[in-house]
């Protein structure tokens, strides 16, 4: 058991308040591992819970990202389904378009045909009377001619 001594005061920092000094520095040894253990033991809780948290919160960001990429990937398949539909009908009217114009081309190259064909014998008639008609002229001259001297060799 310890006796108490009284201060001598050859410590400037601190008075030993009761027993030896040996007492006195076990006893605030023994204190001081008990505030490191305690304090330790909150350092590994708030570890623990910040780890926690962490995990909690990451987890959360993940749920979220999954969720905002399952959003755009909506958003955008749904867009890529309205362009390809624009294109689609824009393709449509082109192409209609581009029908009428060739069936109207075509109504106008097949009157231009006919027309074509219709002056062509037109002219191949035309050239056939002339033809005749000359050969007439030639003939009607030229038979007389013929038909003189023929008449002349024969006197």
């Amino acid at each position: 058991m310890a006796f108490i001594e009284e201060p001598t005061g050859e410590f400037k920092h601190f008075t030993i308040k009761y027993g030896t000094l040996a007492e006195q520095m076990a006893e605030g040894f023994g204190t001081e591992l008990k505030y490191i253990n305690l304090s330790r033991t909150e350092t590994k809780e708030g570890f623990q819970t910040l780890k926690t948290e962490i995990r909690e919160n990451f987890q959360g960001l993940r749920a979220e990202t999954n969720e905002g990429f399952e959003t755009l990937r909506t958003e955008m398949k749904d867009e890529f389904e309205s362009l390809r539909n624009e294109i689609k009908e824009d393709m449509n009217k082109s192409f209609q378009s581009m029908a009428t114009k060739r069936d109207a081309i075509s109504k106008n190259l097949a009157r231009a045909i006919r027309i074509l064909q219709e002056e062509f014998t037109r002219t191949r008639t035309e050239l056939t009377r002339a033809v005749d008609n000359l050969a007439r002229l030639v003939e009607a001259p030229m038979g007389r001619a013929l038909r003189l001297f023929k008449l002349s060799s024969h006197i």
